[in-house]
């Protein structure tokens, strides 16, 4: 056999395992006779791969079939456990590790301050003791992690592994994925913090099976995931999503991207915080100020929700401006990409009704009424863990995907 047919040869293995392992992950538990009608593959060739799964610990038995008439069929299912992904959550304030199986359960999880003003060396430091805080609260070694993910706040090159910009901690060009392979010796894989929440939703959450949807991130700052046919959309050089640099008032504060009132610097927390300094000092009263025992700089918008919840006139005005601005963003992104879904999450958006019912009342107001009645406004159903189970399913990614065919 010449080398090029060989080569053939062994891609059609990987794809048709690709596709056996995926429709056991997704439809199991199955028999073998299952898994050959769904797939359209020969009974012979599912024997074959499921034996090669089977020994690579990836699938397992699970008892017999219920229905049909005749033998019963031995049923198969994912084995969760065969392997394991670190994901790190790299937050402006927090950082998580977890260890994740593959069914995107956290068996481990580990947090600590990311104390994001000291340098990028001492940053990059923490995560890796988190990395392996982590892996040893497991108990687990190394070759049981099939990889490493990564979620950051800021532009990445996803393929070359590079952080190319992250405004809140000033880093620039930074070979995270070279770092820490060198002390890791396993596949790094590092995606923007949007993306990874808008994947962990489509394969584990609310997404799951949603064709067309956006996730936006709001927390310090603002960014969005953006999925297109199931598949995150990146763009020509990967800045897709800068929804939080979208201008919503030409006459507001200047951002930290150079340009003046974009949705961030109007509507993240930071700027609820500054909203709330600002009146205080022009002399409004609020319960704000007892809230933080008159010390101006606690003030977040976590403090501010919290007494517009107490019925703070001020805190409710702020919160209702803040819901105002982010649904003039939600409409612009609803007339860009008609998704079936916008899911909203981040520290900002714990903040409930105060936030949502400005938002969806401005967002029907400015959307096409046409996309603006299909779309659904959620929040993510994968909580506060949703970016960590995202940086996790950058790996997942890599493992259950087909093999793509080149064309000569």
């Amino acid at each position: 056999m010449t080398p090029v047919r060989t080569a053939n040869l062994e891609l059609v293995q990987k794809i048709n395992r690709s596709i056996v392992l995926n429709v056991i992950r997704d439809k199991g538990p199955l028999s073998r006779a299952d898994v050959s009608r769904r797939t359209k593959l020969t009974r012979s060739t599912v024997s074959s791969i499921v034996s090669y799964l089977t020994k690579k610990n990836l699938v397992r038995e699970t008892g017999l079939s219920s229905s049909g008439v005749g033998r019963r069929g031995i049923l198969l299912e994912l084995n969760p456990k065969a392997y394991y992904i670190v994901g790190i959550d790299l937050g402006t304030l927090n950082t998580i590790a977890a260890v994740v199986d593959l069914e995107g359960k956290i068996v481990e999880r580990v947090e600590h301050p990311t104390n994001g003003e000291k340098n990028r060396d001492d940053v990059i430091e923490r995560v890796k003791a988190a990395i392996h805080e982590v892996i040893s609260a497991s108990n687990l070694n190394l070759q049981k992690i099939a990889g490493i993910g990564l979620a950051v706040p800021g532009l990445v090159d996803s393929k070359k592994g590079m952080i190319l910009f992250i405004p809140n901690f000033g880093w620039k060009d930074t070979p995270l994925r070279e770092i820490l392979e060198e002390e890791f010796h396993t596949p790094i894989f590092i995606d923007n913090n949007a993306n990874a929440m808008a994947l962990s939703e489509a394969q584990f959450g609310i997404g799951r099976g949603v064709k067309n949807f956006i996730c936006v991130n709001i927390g310090i700052g603002i960014g969005s995931g953006v999925i297109i046919n199931r598949e995150i959309y990146r763009g020509e050089t990967e800045c897709t999503g800068e929804i939080g640099h979208t201008t919503v008032d030409y006459n507001g504060p200047k951002c930290s991207c150079g340009n003046n009132g974009c949705l961030e610097v109007m509507a993240a927390g930071p700027a609820i915080a500054r909203r709330a300094v600002k009146a205080i000092r022009e002399g409004r009263k609020t319960v704000i100020t007892e809230l933080v025992e008159d010390n101006l700089n606690q003030i977040t918008a976590a403090v501010v929700a919290r007494a517009a919840n107490q019925g703070d006139r001020l805190a409710r005005e702020i919160m209702e401006k803040t819901g105002e601005y982010l649904g003039t963003g939600i409409a612009n992104i609803i007339n860009l990409f008609n998704p079936q879904m916008v899911i909203i999450g981040g520290g900002v958006a714990q903040a409930g009704n105060l936030i949502f019912d400005p938002l969806k009342r401005i967002m029907k107001k400015r959307a096409f009424s046409v996309p603006a009645k299909v779309v659904k406004i959620a929040t993510p159903s994968l909580g506060r863990d949703c970016t960590v189970i995202g940086a996790a399913s950058l790996v997942l990614k890599e493992i259950f995907k087909s093999p793509k065919v080149v064309s000569s």
